[in-house]
């Protein structure tokens, strides 16, 4: 992966959760989604905490077999549109195949058709 290029991927990832499509509501669009942007040993890692508090802490690891269906229950919950931000993104060689892009102050913002808006903050990092 050249400079850039990891930070490109994960801004177009971005835009594509954001599109507003009724395809998003089948299993067969986050099944392509899924092998067009990630990778086989892929991991979707988050953290939520209750009320911020580090002691309530729930992780979460997601992989390849389940993220179609973690999105596809996200859109079918009413959920239209997602869009992540970077603020202060950094992108470094993680090894000779890829790239890492970190940002210490990301958000993952959730719009849903009801007109609610739910932000997620917090570190991303992704490898690309």
């Amino acid at each position: 992966v050249g400079t850039g290029q990891a930070l490109l991927k994960v801004t177009q990832f971005s835009q594509m959760l954001s599109n507003e499509t009724t395809d998003k509501t089948t299993l067969r669009y986050w099944k392509d989604a899924v092998t067009t942007w990630f990778g086989s040993k892929a991991q979707f890692r988050f953290t939520l905490w209750k009320d911020n508090q580090r002691n309530e802490a729930k992780p979460f690891v997601i992989g390849p077999p389940i993220l179609p269906r973690f999105f596809l229950v996200t859109h079918q919950s009413g959920v239209k549109a997602m869009s992540i931000n970077m603020e202060g993104a950094n992108e470094r060689l993680y090894n000779y195949q890829a790239s890492v892009v970190e940002s210490p102050a990301a958000s993952w913002t959730f719009r849903y058709t009801n007109g609610y808006v739910v932000t997620l903050r917090g570190a991303l990092s992704v490898v690309v």
